[in-house]
């Protein structure tokens, strides 16, 4: 590295590219951690602890380790923390206690790992056939390297998968994110990556530091199956009703298990995906209530029905040429706004621009109520290869979800109410109240779970492997879904109403208060049209970035935030968006809040901040990333620094991770608040976004 004028530039070859990093961390003599790896300070549980842990059904997070030389399976209560484990060195099989102690510990505890279906589990059931570290370590590689399905490896081992208690996180977490990953957007104490190529032999010291290395793996676990609680409950109740184990199972494919399970039931036979040659082209086909009077939207839906869908060599549908502007996505405009059309929902294109409300003018968002299944339900819509048993299941699904959605907010309001007359009555009120949060508890567990029914399913109308593929029922949906959203737009413009934005299921306009009544009337002759039903928000204030990236705020000085402005971290009926992006500055949103709900400076927001959690990114990073040397691995935590200089590297190119100058890499949460931590910084990030949103 070279010194430069504020920072420690990387080296530049003579063709003006940046060298990689000197790979020291891929030296024998490498063993970051070593000190603290052999001191293992770490609670560990007696054989005595480990039977009163069963008595007491604890639950244990796992995970394994394999390399050449050296098998690793522990444990960690998620009671007590405290951990438990076997291993194998060199050549020797497993002892023979060893080997009672694991069979035991996995037929007598709820065993919960990450990605466990399709590592853990394949390679614990050879560990329990006395399968030495080479075997395993064989194993492993063709499960990881070759992608050879777990079942189909230990098939050609000759050997039974395991049947267990077990919980596999993987699936459960929404979207796709690496264990490191998650733990970096739930703050977890200490990130840590592999911290030695897997195909080496691990010498005594490298043993140590993967001893405790995996201890950290399974603490990591642990706050991914804590905040996963709610999910998981879910899961174990519909488990419980429909008879099937449904508790490692993603949205999707808990979706797809119960609409088979219940066809199924009124059949007598189990449905199958059909197929669907590829080139196969189907055309749309508009409800009766889709008509525009403005020539342009007339011209559109033309378009519409004109087009070709047609299957892809992937399953999925390409969008006609009809609807597309070359290799541009077709835009309409109507009114002030451009709207892009396609296959999916409908989106404004506004850029940079805030609206506020005034004595005379009202800013409101309409979203249609349960759009896509109302449009399925409205029009009848099955896949013709499931027939009318098909809309049997999911009607069900539907009005069982929105009751019991409907139930759980009118026990809000009785709550609400009874907290009002405490002086009365406190002991019998409090009793009420305490009945009335069980029933709206089982409400809402009862509703999110038809939700993730409902929402599931209609993802998988697109997936040429699921016995739900229905590509042209997916176009019907989605396609009237954008006609009729815009049929409202074409209305409210036409009696003289602005519309500002628009995404998929509502829109956002604003409008003279003195036609309110016209507006009202307007909306109710298009839900008497369609069908639809449309909620209202109010807004006092939108900044939008883009349609998908805004704060609005209410008249309450609450907000409502999409996209990169959204804080999950800083909500907590928002947590579990916290498993979909990666924190970036959090602290800089909330500053952003409270100027723009209270008036708050920047400055105050950020100065008397002393979380560090709020002022972290994290990001992945292929291949892994340096800073001064140290490899820091592929998902990275950092703060700014006033005087970390330097940048952060990707380990194989040598170049910069972006915006990473000046950062001080925080793998490892500090005891205090670091007096390093660049204030400023902040404030000049917090700046820039009030600019991108057009707030100022």
């Amino acid at each position: 590295m070279k010194q430069g004028l504020f920072w420690e530039m990387p080296d530049i070859s003579k063709n003006g590219k940046t060298k990689p990093p000197d790979p020291v961390w891929l030296a024998s003599d490498y063993l970051p951690g070593l000190e603290a790896a052999k001191a293992f300070n770490v609670p560990l549980m007696s054989d005595d602890e480990i039977l009163k842990a069963a008595a007491n059904k604890e639950e244990l997070v796992c995970d394994i380790e394999i390399y050449g030389n050296y098998f690793l399976c522990a444990f960690m209560s998620m009671e007590t923390g405290k951990s438990a484990f076997v291993e194998m060195i060199g050549e020797a099989p497993m002892s023979e206690s060893d080997l009672q102690k694991l069979n035991w510990i996995l037929g007598n505890f709820k065993i919960i790992t990450f990605n466990g279906i399709n590592f853990d589990l394949p390679i614990l059931s050879l560990a329990v056939k006395k399968r030495g570290c080479r075997e395993l370590k064989h194993a492993c590689d063709m499960i990881i390297q070759q992608e050879i399905k777990p079942n189909q490896v230990l098939k050609s081992l000759k050997c039974e998968l395991l049947k267990i208690d077990h919980i596999d996180l993987i699936q459960v977490a929404p979207l796709a994110g690496s264990l490191k990953i998650y733990g970096g957007r739930l703050h977890v104490p200490k990130m840590q990556d592999l911290p030695f190529p897997p195909e080496i032999d691990l010498s005594p010291d490298q043993i140590s530091i993967m001893r405790f290395y995996c201890i950290n793996d399974l603490t990591t676990t642990a706050f991914l199956n804590a905040n996963l609680k709610d999910q998981i409950a879910i899961r174990v109740s519909m488990s419980a009703k429909y008879g099937i184990d449904l508790r490692s199972k993603s949205d999707a494919q808990i979706a797809e298990a119960v609409i088979k399970n219940e066809i199924k039931n009124l059949t007598g036979v189990e449905p199958k995906r059909p197929s669907i040659p590829e080139g196969t082209s189907f055309r749309y086909t508009a409800p009766s209530f889709v008509k525009f009077e403005m020539p342009v939207l007339k011209d559109l839906l033309q378009k519409v029905l004109c087009g070709d869908f047609v299957i892809s060599e992937k399953g999925s549908v390409i969008t006609p040429a009809t609807l597309r502007d070359g290799d541009k996505p077709l835009h309409v405009k109507v009114g002030k706004m451009s709207y892009k059309v396609g296959i999916g929902g409908l989106h404004s294109t506004e850029e940079v621009t805030s609206h506020k409300v005034t004595p005379d003018f009202k800013l409101a968002d309409r979203d249609v109520a349960s759009y896509y299944p109302m449009v399925i339900l409205n029009q009848q819509l099955y896949p013709k290869h499931l027939g009318t048993h098909f809309l049997q299941v999911y009607e069900t699904l539907v009005k069982t979800r929105l009751a019991a959605k409907r139930r759980a907010q009118e026990i809000s309001v009785e709550i609400e109410s009874l907290k009002k007359l405490f002086k009365m009555n406190k002991a019998e009120i409090e009793q009420k109240i305490k009945d009335l949060e069980k029933e709206r508890h089982q409400c809402s567990v009862l509703a999110d779970s038809k939700k993730i029914e409902i929402n599931g399913s209609f993802g998988k109308l697109g997936s040429k492997w699921s016995f739900l593929y229905a590509p042209d029922l997916m176009i019907q949906v989605t396609v009237t879904g954008q006609l009729a959203l815009l049929m409202l737009i074409e209305r409210l413009e036409l009696a003289g109403v602005e519309v500002v934005s628009a995404n998929t299921d509502g829109i956002v306009f604003k409008h003279p208060r003195i036609m309110q009544d016209v507006i009202d009337q307007v909306v109710a002759q298009w839900e008497e049209d369609t069908s639809f039903e449309t909620e209202e928000t109010e807004y006092s204030a939108l900044y939008s970035r883009d349609v998908n990236n805004y704060i609005a705020v209410k008249p309450n000085g609450k907000t409502k935030t999409k996209g990169a402005y959204s804080n999950p971290w800083n909500d907590p009926y928002a947590a579990i968006f916290r498993f979909h992006k990666n924190p970036t500055n959090s602290i800089c949103v909330e500053a952003v809040t409270e100027y723009l709900t209270k008036g708050i400076p920047i400055s105050d927001t950020i100065n008397a901040c002393r979380d560090l959690a709020k002022f972290l990114t994290v990001r992945a990073v292929k291949g892994g990333a340096v800073k001064d040397g140290i490899f820091l691995g592929k998902a990275i935590r950092w703060y700014y620094s006033k005087n970390a200089g330097g940048i952060i590297i990707y380990a194989k190119s040598g170049n910069k991770v972006p915006k990473s100058d000046d950062a001080r890499p925080c793998m490892e949460m500090p005891d205090s608040f670091p007096i390093d931590l660049d204030f400023d910084r902040y404030e000049m990030e917090s700046s820039e976004i009030l600019k991108d949103i057009g707030a100022i």
